[in-house]
């Protein structure tokens, strides 16, 4: 049996719980996927190349114009590489948080770590939760995922995002990033 959609939060929400921060600090995200890494490698080799397959269809899912404008007004950048590292943190942040922010971006102005961030800078990113299949295959097998890590471009067109528009489409994230109107 390989890992399915489910299956794969499942693991994410179990780590999310292993990690032992229900408030998803901004430095908890290293330590969720180094927990989902530890239970993906107890499982089969084909599950865990299977997980890289659910892992990939999730970033596809997340490359969205809308959330790559919520994501460079949550973290001053708008690069194919933070977003791409954006969209490995909202995996991280579990099923519920991840839907809902592909159907309004807007919805992450509510939490604590998207506030944290607003304050005190770092970054909302995980570069570590793009390689979780391939670490945890790794530490399973002793050998390397066939394919290796996947990269996770996703041009997303329009990067010319002014605050006034910000407001527009995103006026809690832009209250919490931006300050006043």
């Amino acid at each position: 049996m390989s890992v399915d959609v489910d299956e794969f939060w499942q693991l994410v929400n179990e780590a999310i719980k292993l990690a032992g921060n229900p408030d998803h600090s901004i430095t908890a995200p290293d330590l969720i996927a180094r927990r989902a890494i530890e239970l993906l490698a107890t499982r089969q080799p084909e599950d865990i190349a299977a997980a890289q397959g659910v892992l990939d269809e999730l970033m596809a899912r997340a490359a969205q114009p809308g959330l790559h404008a919520a994501a460079c007004l949550m973290n001053g950048d708008g690069s194919d590489e933070a977003f791409t590292g954006f969209r490995g943190w909202l995996i991280l942040q579990g099923h519920r948080t991840f839907e809902n922010a592909l159907s309004d971006p807007d919805s992450l102005a509510y939490r604590a770590d998207v506030r944290e961030n607003a304050v005190f800078g770092g970054g909302l990113r995980s570069d570590r939760a793009l390689t979780i299949p391939f670490e945890a295959y790794r530490k399973a097998t002793g050998t390397e995922l066939p394919g290796g890590p996947r990269r996770h471009p996703a041009p997303v067109p329009g990067r010319d995002y002014d605050d006034d528009a910000m407001w527009e489409r995103f006026p809690a994230l832009a209250e919490v990033n931006l300050g006043e109107s």
